[in-house]
């Protein structure tokens, strides 16, 4: 488990920051999509916009499923 944790880690981090910070937000941080806009000043659509981007970079790393 602290592996898989350390290879998400190493994974957000190649994110750009709001990639990164709308990832953690949202599914580490538990925040809702709104919340998420909020915090990094941005409408919802580019806040969800940002969480698939980072998803997606995700899945391709193969840290996401």
């Amino acid at each position: 488990r602290s592996a898989h944790l350390r290879s998400v880690s190493a994974a957000l981090a190649d994110l750009s920051p709001k990639q990164s910070a709308a990832f953690s937000l949202r599914y580490l941080e538990g925040l809702s999509l709104d919340e998420v806009a909020f915090a990094l000043s941005c409408e919802r659509g580019t806040a969800r916009v940002h969480l698939q981007r980072a998803v997606s970079a995700l899945r391709e790393r193969g840290v996401l499923p």
